[in-house]
């Protein structure tokens, strides 16, 4: 006799779903993993979250109006499938076994007891209070290695983020967490956590573990949204400053580093430490516009007097375009009670240009300057 085929049990399966209940949707998170079918629905993620089990997830304990838990498993052989319900009244169980409606008795309640973990772990359920519970009775490694076995990367990175901003003790926990944040392969996922974990009061070791962590991400639009989004005052610490300029150095996208030197870069008091590792990551911008959009951003950096002979430096080295880089000096000369240090850098920088025109319009300006001092 020919195996049943997939697409015809789940067809029976929405059927019987049909059949159960009529929620009204407004909530829908679907489950499908070899042969295991989870479907949550309830009237808003606010209500799923009131599906709950009890500790020794064995058992739904309650779940409000309006809301479905549908589970469908293959797996060993046997077609089994469960729809609990709740309009208005009680709680049902409607259960099929092999495609066809059965009690749900005794066998029944054992096999939906084995499936309550799984159930847990792929969807998020009652996240928070199931990564306590096994905090508490199996540590920080019973806990990584729960987190392990999640395949989705939504909830895996909940649980990081659970452990990371509410469950874990320790500064070590934590860190042993943070490392363990590749365990999230989606970049969007990745640095949703990563951010959270910055923005939620964490010590500088923790926020520096998290911007070291961060550079493994791949995608340069999202390691640059997550460094653009590093509060200013958490980077008034050099250790967290020198991981943010690492950090940066990944982001590949001349425009997405441009962006966050412009919209985090110069807000920065740079530690004296750190100028190195600033200026390497500023350097490895290629596009001529995208450095001059850069540089003359960080003109507005705090203590940025200091910065600006390196700056220039970094200008005449970098930009090409006689255009872009003339544009860049006029910028600087627009500046209040530059130093002398400062006017001969740009002098320096105005000899390179090989545009007698753009060359001319930065010395008349230097000029201009020098005469009004």
């Amino acid at each position: 006799m020919p195996a049943r085929k997939p697409v015809f049990a789940l067809l029976i399966f929405a059927i019987l779903s049909l059949s159960a209940c009529s929620v009204h949707l407004g909530y829908r998170q679907v489950v499908m993993n070899d042969g295991f079918y989870i479907n949550i629905k309830a009237e808003s993620s606010e209500a799923r979250n009131r599906i709950l089990f009890n500790d020794e997830e064995t058992a739904l304990v309650s779940m409000p109006s309006q809301s479905a838990l549908e589970i469908s498993d293959s797996s060993l052989g046997i077609d089994r499938s469960l729809v609990i319900s709740r309009d208005e009244g009680e709680i049902t169980y409607t259960y099929s076994l092999n495609d066809r409606q059965a009690p749900f008795d005794e066998d029944a309640r054992q096999w939906f007891a084995s499936q309550v973990p799984q159930i847990l772990r792929q969807t998020g359920l009652n996240a928070r209070e199931r990564s306590q519970r096994i905090y508490a009775q199996s540590g920080v490694n019973g806990l990584l290695a729960e987190t392990e076995q999640i395949d989705s990367d939504s909830v895996k990175a909940e649980y990081l983020e659970l452990a990371l901003t509410t469950t874990l003790r320790s500064e070590e926990e934590k860190a042993v967490f943070l490392n363990e944040s590749t365990l999230v392969s989606s970049d969007y996922e990745r640095r949703k956590l990563l951010t959270e974990v910055i923005h939620h009061n964490a010590s500088p070791a923790i926020t520096a573990a998290a911007l070291k962590a961060a550079a493994e991400i791949s995608s340069d639009y999202e390691l640059s949204e997550l460094l653009i989004d590093v509060p200013a005052n958490t980077l008034c610490s050099p250790d967290v400053q020198s991981e943010f300029f690492i950090a940066s150095q990944s982001v590949e996208s001349d425009y997405e580093l441009s962006q966050v030197f412009i919209k985090r870069g110069s807000t920065i008091k740079l530690h004296p430490g750190n100028e190195a590792l600033f200026l390497r990551s500023l350097e490895s911008i290629d596009s001529d516009y995208e450095m001059k959009q850069a540089l003359i951003a960080l003109l507005d950096m705090p203590g940025s007097s200091k910065q600006l002979p390196a700056l220039i430096a970094v200008a005449a080295k970098h930009i090409d375009s006689d255009y872009e880089l003339a544009t860049m000096l006029l910028a600087v000369l627009d500046q209040q009670a530059l130093s002398k240090t400062t006017l001969d850098a740009v002098r320096r920088a105005a000899t390179t240009l090989d545009s007698d025109h753009e060359k001319g319009r930065v010395l008349i300006r230097l000029n201009d300057v020098l005469l009004n001092r």
